[in-house]
């Protein structure tokens, strides 16, 4: 019923902010509930009301790592800048593969997200060691070659989100995203 309500006032910042958040309560209580296909499509519901909610992305994130989709669990985390859940999510997704190139370079990707150049570099030719394929080492390779070329402005970059107190990314979540994140969910 409040749902109902607040579509009453579309444009209203409040409004929204409070239809999101009553969307991720009726995920948690899905969730609980052990209907987890429909806490999926809450979640979405409340990012697509507010996508500049933290808590809905650490409460996804959480469902996702429960579920094992690890990669998509990371992408919750790397929103609201959660290192230490997405430290978690990688030492679980490596104790099922821990030779899998495709994890050291997720791990390659998200470390050069939060300018952590020499962690990046190391895990992209991680990455690199481990693939037998030569477009993937070609790749890796030109990854670290980026680094190499851009570090200067990335710092430059970072500081100036530190300056400004950005400290989450919600620049990331856009309708690719959320598709990536939830499939069909948001369909």
């Amino acid at each position: 019923k409040a749902i109902k309500y607040l579509e009453n006032y579309q444009d209203s910042p409040a409004c929204k902010n409070l239809k999101a958040i009553a969307y991720s309560c009726l995920a948690s209580i899905a969730e609980h509930d052990g209907a987890n296909e429909a806490a999926l499509t809450y979640y979405a519901k409340a990012i697509d009301a507010n996508s500049h909610l933290p808590k809905i992305y650490e409460e996804l994130g959480q469902l996702l790592f429960n579920k094992g989709e690890y990669a998509k669990a990371i992408d919750c985390y790397k929103v609201v800048n959660n290192a230490f859940e997405i430290k978690a999510c990688f030492k679980a997704w490596l104790k099922q593969d821990k030779k899998n190139p495709d994890i050291m370079l997720k791990q390659a990707e998200y470390f050069e997200s939060v300018y952590l150049f020499e962690q990046a570099k190391k895990y992209y030719h991680n990455a690199f060691s481990l693939s037998h394929d030569d477009n993937f080492k070609a790749a890796a390779l030109e990854k670290i070659a980026k680094i190499m070329d851009n570090a200067t402005a990335q710092r430059q970059n970072f500081s100036t989100r530190v300056q400004e107190h950005d400290f989450f990314y919600y620049f990331m979540v856009n309708e690719e995203f959320t598709k990536n994140l939830l499939g069909d969910v948001v369909e």
